[in-house]
């Protein structure tokens, strides 16, 4: 199997630093952030849920599968 260097994850939308993060216990793929946005924006913070996709751990034959089908899908849909 070819191996592949990739980015898995990349969130760019704290103002600020991230004061806490917590995996969901019922939901492993479900993260959430709080980011201290205080100073930046005028008082208050950043409340962030993000779920990951299930891509980055399956059979890489059947992400490539899938994602064709994906694609495919999408040029149906093209005027």
């Amino acid at each position: 199997m070819k191996r592949y260097r990739y980015k898995a994850s990349s969130h760019c939308s704290s103002r600020d630093k991230v004061v806490d993060f917590h995996w969901n216990a019922s939901d492993p793929w479900t993260i959430v952030s709080v980011s201290d946005d205080g100073e930046s924006t005028g008082g208050g913070g950043t409340l962030q849920i993000w779920r990951m996709i299930d891509l980055i751990c399956r059979n890489e034959d059947e992400v490539l599968a899938e994602l064709d089908n994906f694609k495919a899908h999408l040029a149906s849909c093209s005027p």
